[in-house]
């Protein structure tokens, strides 16, 4: 026959337990939708900008990296603070030799991520196009790609990414 000490201890027990798979099961889950923000791209497109305009009209102020650099923080306050962005995750890339924690957790685990790069066609005036393509090594005939322009506006991309990476648009057929 089980004492009443015996008892409390396995509906305490049961308690912990049923706590425990809640925190770990309902809480917070991981983003389901990973997009990897290309930063070598992005500060080496700027400076080549920056190159071709010290040719034609006596160049950039800076070499465009402070300029993207910046842009990128904003885009990533974007994506943290709009609400068509909750439960996706941005990871940066910044080159092969100084890739971040984040960004090797993501290749390591080989899933699927979209791919975003920022080309400053004027990056005093931070202007130029985005692309965003889709990468899946398990099926790649499921690539999907979206390239716009935009000026000076790091929300217009956030919100405009998230919605394609989150499929709250037209289902649009690789082309």
């Amino acid at each position: 026959m089980a004492t009443d000490g015996t008892k409390i201890r396995t509906a305490l027990w049961q308690v912990i337990s049923i706590a425990v798979l809640a925190t770990a099961f309902g809480c917070k889950s991981s983003p389901s939708k990973i997009v990897v923000l290309d930063s070598w791209w992005d500060v080496d497109y700027a400076k080549s900008m920056c190159q071709l305009a010290q040719q034609i009209n006596g160049g950039c102020y800076e070499d465009g990296r402070p300029q993207v650099l910046e842009f990128e923080s904003n885009l990533a306050t974007e994506f943290a603070t709009e609400e068509v962005c909750k439960s996706l995750r941005l990871a940066t890339f910044s080159g092969p030799k100084s890739a971040n924690e984040a960004y090797k957790e993501i290749i390591s685990r080989n899933a699927p991520y979209w791919w975003l790069m920022i080309s400053l066609e004027d990056p005093e005036k931070l202007t130029g196009h985005w692309s965003i393509s889709y990468r899946d090594d398990h099926d790649p005939k499921n690539a999907k790609g979206f390239e716009a322009r935009f000026d000076n506006s790091s929300r217009e991309i956030a919100t405009r990414v998230c919605r394609i990476v989150k499929g709250q648009g037209a289902d649009v057929a690789p082309y």
